[in-house]
């Protein structure tokens, strides 16, 4: 049998971190996809991924099997499965494959999902190692569609994969930062803020957010009181300062801040004196 030729996108530093040989949970996942053959509309166009959440600085690591056997190992922004529905989902995973996924990650217990799927996998990849007929194919598909998905590998170097890990759990003086395939996530903090103060520049945050153009984030469990949230187009992380705009955003609101506490104390204060 002749071997595949393989093909390797993303930063240098993940590349041998990812040039995994998963030929011994390979015949468990072609028997998963082969026993769904018959149900699976366009059988071709369907992939068996595992997924290992947060083994690899907080990413997830996918092991993936194509219908034409070829392997592909890629880590990616989010969870596969919450972007793209899988359509069957083994209950149970298999010993060996659990066995396979602690060997590599190190990990005891990590967390696994085994589910088919069917191409395009919607979300953005940081790097891929596998074959390169299926990957190219694949890469060229997404480009006449306009999409980027596997193809956003091509993109992502050192530089810009640190960015990525700065951001993806980020906590910064003013703000939090959580970035996946919505785009990155700020929420702004003020832990210094009076708490009777907290409505007020919370809604001077929503007209400065306005004012910059920039959307609020979407729902995130923080525990911390969060003043507001803004989302920033993931394409941004490709500038020098991806949180330029945030930046600007806090220095202006901590000048209004200032000003105005400053002043409502002195008003209070000398509402205190008149009535003493």
């Amino acid at each position: 049998m002749i071997a595949l030729e393989t093909i390797f996108y993303g930063p240098n530093s993940l590349k041998r971190k990812l040039e995994i040989d998963i030929t011994t949970i390979s015949d468990e996942l072609i028997h998963f996809l082969e026993s769904k053959k018959e149900r699976l509309d366009v059988y071709h166009r369907h992939m068996a991924v595992v997924t290992c959440n947060g083994i690899l600085d907080g990413f997830t690591l996918n092991l993936m099997i194509t219908t034409s056997k070829e392997k592909i190992v890629g880590l990616s922004l989010s969870n596969p499965f919450t972007r793209t529905t899988a359509i069957y989902k083994m209950n149970e995973i298999p010993e060996n494959i659990h066995k396979f996924v602690e060997e590599i990650s190190e990990i005891n217990y990590p967390k696994i999902e085994i589910g088919i799927v069917k191409l395009p996998i919607r979300t953005k990849f940081l790097s891929l190692y596998g074959g390169s007929q299926f990957l190219k194919k694949e890469i060229f598909s997404e480009s006449i569609k306009g999409e980027e998905y596997f193809g956003f590998s091509k993109k992502v170097d050192d530089n810009i994969y640190e960015k990525f890990k700065l951001l993806r759990s980020g906590s910064f003086e003013q703000f939090k930062t959580y970035i996946n395939d919505d785009g990155i996530n700020v929420f702004v903090l003020d832990k210094s803020l009076d708490q009777d103060y907290i409505p007020l520049f919370s809604e001077l945050l929503t007209v400065l957010r306005k004012k910059y153009n920039l959307k609020p984030a979407k729902y995130f469990n923080i525990q911390e009181k969060i003043l507001t949230s803004i989302l920033i187009d993931l394409e941004e992380i490709f500038n020098d300062e991806p949180l330029k705009k945030v930046n600007e955003l806090v220095s202006q609101y901590e000048s209004i801040k200032s000003f105005v506490i400053k002043n409502l104390e002195s008003i209070i204060n000398r509402g205190d004196n008149l009535e003493s």
